[in-house]
């Protein structure tokens, strides 16, 4: 974005300038700062979660890749999109408003995050954009694993809860997965960085003084958001409003209410002047006018007429919902109310699609198909904050095994259970996930060799 208001080329060689000094970012040695604060819901990370925690991701990105190893092209027609934007963006070296040679367009209003990771590798590896569109995708799928663990721990402060919550959505749950078939990577890449802001906004809110190294990160993952998927940053704004006012109502001082007010006007302000270009850029095309006419009243009528299709079992497992139903209990009994507001984000995510029912104006600005797809976000976390709530307990269990096998059990036990997770998720998870890309969907070459009539 900033190349393109200062009207300069992107070129393929600052693509490793870029990675070199992110790398080197990273090696320089940092004293422990604000951004790295403990606080009270950050679990500690045993050796054994560790393990399991990377098990899980690399056998997800074997699974994810294995089931797009016979596709030349991504499936569907949301990844032909995809394709000719992120095409574009490597032609022109940057941002485009001409579509030309491929469709007659002069404006591109569209979020560009997804496109321009494809586009990045691309200039890493010179590898064609039809057939790199789809490896990249499936790695941000594949991602979604540690993300999902990273969100699971800090909202409920267990470790082994964001290992199982890992293992259902990575695993066991349709969803993500299936956006191998659908194309629909920019929504999971959205996702990603919805999981990243939604932790950046809950420490920087509860840290007890002003962090402005953390404000300005968090200010720069809301507008990254803002360029990587307009319908997951409305989400975000319902989740990150609906966390505030659960602070706002447990705050005791005056104080405690202004800090939250402040920070969030301060964020919100960073978060506005880094993505303002753009969003002046998006106000100017159609896409504005599409969401306008979609809420009208007639078309919002329309869609109010179309039900919520069935969560279970295309959008939620049945089990992963019961488990989810399980930890919800089991948080308001232990009157966790960080993990409660798991269920309140899920509802919430569900009501930006039929806010009709409600009362609330806005129907058809997000379609009632797309709101279920990030369920596995919220239902995800609880029904792992159950299975690791119940692992605990059996392990704590005084004289539940006789002395001798008891310090077995402390010190091997969880370390056995990771392998073993891991081992029987690869087994079966990437078993039923190689079928999700239907035939029809697949496209295959046939070479023959050419005769004179050819």
């Amino acid at each position: 974005m900033l190349f393109h208001l200062l009207q300069l080329p992107w070129p393929g060689w600052m693509t490793f300038v870029y990675l070199a000094l992110s790398v080197v970012a990273l090696l320089i040695p940092r004293r422990r700062s604000q951004l790295s604060l403990p606080i009270s819901s950050t679990p500690s990370t045993p050796v054994w979660v560790l393990a399991a925690l990377i098990g899980l991701t690399i056998t997800a990105l074997l699974g994810r890749l294995y089931t797009i190893s016979d596709l030349l092209v991504g499936a569907n027609a949301d990844s032909f999109h995809h394709t000719l934007i992120a095409q574009l963006l490597a032609e022109h070296n940057g941002l485009f408003t001409n579509w030309a040679p491929y469709a007659p367009l002069t404006t591109f209003t569209y979020h560009y995050g997804f496109h321009a990771c494809v586009t990045f590798v691309y200039w890493l590896t010179g590898m064609p954009i039809p057939s790199l569109l789809p490896i990249v995708g499936q790695v941000i799928s594949a991602a979604i694993i540690p993300a999902i663990y990273a969100l699971t721990a800090r909202v409920t402060g267990s470790s082994a809860a964001g290992i199982w919550a890992a293992l259902l959505i990575g695993f066991v749950n349709t969803q993500p997965a299936y956006y191998a078939f659908w194309g629909r990577y920019p929504f999971i890449a959205s996702h990603i960085v919805l999981i990243a802001l939604l932790i950046c906004w809950k420490q920087v809110l509860e840290l007890p003084k002003l962090a402005p190294r953390l404000m300005i990160l968090t200010g720069i993952a809301s507008a990254s958001l803002v360029h990587t998927h307009y319908q997951t940053t409305l989400l975000a704004a319902l989740l990150i409003g609906s966390y505030c006012a659960a602070l706002l109502l447990r705050a005791t001082t005056r104080a405690q209410t202004t800090a939250v007010f402040g920070r969030v006007a301060l964020i919100g302000l960073i978060a506005l002047v880094v993505s303002a270009p753009w969003l002046a850029n998006t106000i100017g095309g159609n896409l504005d006018r599409n969401v306008a006419f979609n809420s009208d009243r007639q078309s919002g009528e329309a869609f109010a007429g179309i039900p919520l299709p069935p969560l279970v079992p295309f959008y939620l497992k049945g089990v992963v919902l019961l488990l989810a139903l399980g930890g919800l209990l089991l948080a308001l009994r232990r009157r966790d109310w960080q993990t409660t507001l798991l269920a309140v984000w899920a509802l919430l995510s569900l009501a930006t699609a039929v806010p009709y029912l409600f009362g609330l104006p806005g129907t058809g600005a997000i379609e009632p198909s797309v709101a279920p797809l990030t369920l596995y976000l919220t239902i995800g976390p609880l029904a792992g904050y159950l299975l690791g709530s119940l692992l605990t307990f059996i392990c704590g269990v005084p004289g539940l095994f006789a002395p001798y096998w008891w310090r077995i059990a402390r010190t091997k036990a969880p370390t056995a259970l990771a392998l073993v997770t891991v081992v029987l998720a690869s087994a079966w998870g990437v078993g039923w996930q190689r079928g999700l890309v239907p035939v029809y969907a697949r496209i295959c070459l046939l070479y023959t060799s050419p005769s004179p009539r050819d």
